[in-house]
């Protein structure tokens, strides 16, 4: 059930991150928007 709404509410979460954290950071940033799109994206 993937909801697009959702997706970017995860999008605007990663966003947010990536602004606070800084250089290999953003690598774990990443990491954790793509694990909040699996989780609630489902398989």
């Amino acid at each position: 059930m993937t909801d697009s709404a959702t997706i970017t509410k995860c999008l605007d979460y990663a966003v947010q991150i990536m602004q606070w954290v800084e250089g290999k950071e953003h690598f774990l940033a990443m990491g954790k928007v793509l694990l909040c799109t699996l989780i609630l994206g489902g398989p």
